[in-house]
């Protein structure tokens, strides 16, 4: 992926701002190895929303009871929705879409209010719903409805690896 004008200053600033990553050469080889750390895990840990969860993934983390209890409305809705997103996967990084499944009043997700509520399946999706960031996901998310904690995840506006000329192109811009 090409970096953006933009997103090629907010990496050569962060670089500027991490003595680590600054300390490396701007060459080939310096971009190499920034690449190499931008491309690990964030530490400390920083959550985001995932982009593609997959329609088995989800069916398997709802509890058999929360699916029982579902009035025939909110039944063919999921059914629906499961089999829209069969192929590509559910986007919850999108707050309606994980509204219709987590939405804290209840008022409109299928496992938290009412008779077709259950804990259990909640508490699952929710896990489901986020990951672990790379540290280069880190530098671009978006943290205005989440600041990246556990319970706040961020939203991923970079996802995936960066490349040593991205890296590169960003330190000699």
């Amino acid at each position: 992926m090409t970096l953006t004008d933009p997103q090629k200053l907010t990496l050569k600033n962060f670089i500027l701002g991490d003595v680590t990553l600054n300390a490396f050469p701007n060459t080939e080889d310096g971009a190499d190895s920034i690449a190499k750390e931008l491309n690990k895990i964030a530490t400390p840990d920083f959550t985001v929303w995932r982009t593609d969860v997959p329609m088995g993934e989800l069916i398997d983390n709802i509890v058999v009871e929360s699916l029982r209890a579902l009035p025939v409305a909110e039944g063919t809705a999921l059914q629906t929705l499961v089999i829209a997103h069969d192929t590509n996967g559910l986007n919850v990084s999108v707050m309606s879409t994980r509204d219709v499944f987590l939405e804290a009043s209840g008022n409109s997700a299928f496992f938290t209010g009412g008779q077709s509520s259950n804990p259990a399946t909640r508490t699952q999706l929710t896990t489901l719903f986020k990951r672990l960031a790379l540290l280069i996901e880190q530098v671009f998310a978006d943290t205005t409805n989440g600041n990246g904690a556990d319970a706040t995840p961020a939203k991923l506006t970079f996802e995936g690896t960066i490349s040593r000329q991205d890296v590169f192109a960003a330190r000699s811009s």
